[in-house]
């Protein structure tokens, strides 16, 4: 096949992969992809096709990961291989993406641990960012202020957090891309709301909320009502924060979305515990724990291992 073939062929797989995930069937994008990696295998593909093709492939099993606990060690050898395919290029925007998809999986290791180690993704995601800023390409680095600035708030370094999330917001505005703005103007509701600003936190959120639905990026949407509704719960604003957790466990459901169904019983579970159902609150906890298990995530078992006891007591 000549390589313009080659070109337009995972050019065109890419895409359709990535309407599956935005589209909430993130199992069948993976099915699609990996089919043709495995067939690809024995083509001879240009260096930076096979790598476009191998990071899309890895983009998505990391995002498995993080909805549905997919384990790292069934990511890290195609990521490497991803790697070798990437280093035979001369692309610095490939090398840039293969260090960003570095620094998510880090951090997604990191999350699944009681002790993450926050600081390891700057590894790849500074050089990621120090490399963006050579290059004519905006939305790339939007994406690499927001693993940055993300990193800086795990690390609890609120103010370098709040800058790097700040410039990504203003570059995703200034050039329209709605995705990574999304990330980052939602990131920086949660900086605002630990500040205690819970009016700017909240519409921060519903943008970022906003914008996911006006992409119909139904993944992430459950995340977002998620979040508006803590803020609202904070705000005393009880029945829009029920309405939202209600949505977001819809949605979860429907798109087999793990963890965001794990969180919003959770949040379903403080409702009630704050209105003094302890019946509803337990029988939301004990869901949300089993999933947790299921996810084998540490920190949100431990979590809601303390609200029940809480509950308990």
């Amino acid at each position: 096949m000549p390589q313009q073939s080659f070109d337009a062929y995972v050019t065109h797989l890419n895409s359709l992969s990535q309407e599956l995930y935005y589209s909430g069937s993130l199992q069948d994008a993976i099915v699609l992809v990996e089919a043709n990696v495995q067939a690809a295998q024995t083509l001879e593909m240009p260096a930076e096709t096979r790598a476009r093709l191998l990071m899309n492939y890895v983009e998505l099993l990391i995002a498995d990961m993080m909805l549905s606990g997919r384990e790292a060690n069934t990511i890290e050898p195609v990521l490497d291989i991803a790697q070798v395919a990437t280093d035979a290029t001369n692309s610095q925007a490939l090398q840039v993406e293969i260090l960003l998809l570095r620094g998510q999986l880090t951090h997604q290791i990191a999350l699944s641990s009681e002790e993450g180690d926050f600081a390891h993704s700057l590894e790849f995601t500074q050089p990621a960012l120090q490399l963006c800023r050579e290059l004519d390409n905006t939305e790339l680095l939007c994406k690499a202020l927001f693993w940055v600035g993300l990193a800086h708030q795990f690390l609890e370094e609120t103010e370098d957090a709040r800058t790097h999330f700040e410039e990504a917001c203003a570059v995703a505005r200034e050039h329209h891309h709605r995705l990574p703005l999304s990330y980052s103007v939602r990131h920086l509701g949660f900086l605002q709301a630990a500040d205690g600003d819970l009016e700017s936190a909240r519409a921060s959120l519903e943008e970022s909320l906003a914008l996911r639905e006006e992409l119909q990026f139904l993944p992430y949407l459950p995340f977002s009502h998620i979040s508006v509704a803590e803020i609202a719960r904070q705000q005393g604003d009880v029945e829009a924060a029920h309405q939202h957790l209600e949505k977001a466990a819809s949605f979860a459901e429907d798109t087999k979305n793990q963890r965001a169904r794990m969180m919003a019983f959770v949040g379903l579970g403080q409702l009630a515990d704050e209105a003094g159902d302890d019946s509803t609150a337990r029988a939301n906890y004990q869901q949300a724990l089993e999933i947790a298990e299921a996810l084998q995530h540490a920190g949100y078992q431990a979590h809601i291992g303390q609200l029940l006891a809480e509950l308990k007591g």
